[in-house]
């Protein structure tokens, strides 16, 4: 006897990881929705490459809900995570990954007085708003 399980994964955030993650998940199977706050589905992106990659979700399977963001979540990965919206709607999955972007934990631990300072090359230079 064999058991199969349909799983529902919400994508929080539009990012390069979030929709790559994405898109492996939906050749695996499985049902995914990336809501992204952004009025295209790949903000950093041209128009014409943002349309691209809405294309090949759509291709996939994949539902962007964009221009929308996270209002509330209750409830717990496994059973049920409910999304609430905050343009009114809301959407329920088994499983809701955040991939709203990364930020290093430094702040407040020190690194000033012990000397380390932060290097920035071409690579690494943005602008920062903390």
């Amino acid at each position: 006897m064999s058991h199969v399980e349909s799983f529902e994964y919400v994508f929080l955030g539009g990012g390069k990881g979030g929709k790559t993650l994405a898109m492996e998940l939906a050749r695996a199977g499985r049902h995914v929705t990336v809501v992204h706050d952004g009025a295209r589905g790949a903000r950093r992106e041209d128009e014409d490459v943002s349309a691209a990659i809405e294309a090949a979700f759509a291709a996939e399977g994949i539902a962007i809900r964009k221009g929308a963001r996270a209002a509330e979540v209750s409830g717990t990965s496994g059973p049920a995570v409910t999304l609430r919206l905050d343009d009114g709607g809301s959407m329920t999955g088994s499983h809701l990954l955040v991939a709203t972007g990364r930020t290093p934990l430094t702040r407040g631990i020190g690194l000033t007085a012990a000397g380390v300072g932060r290097v920035t090359t071409a690579w690494t230079k943005r602008s920062s708003r903390r």
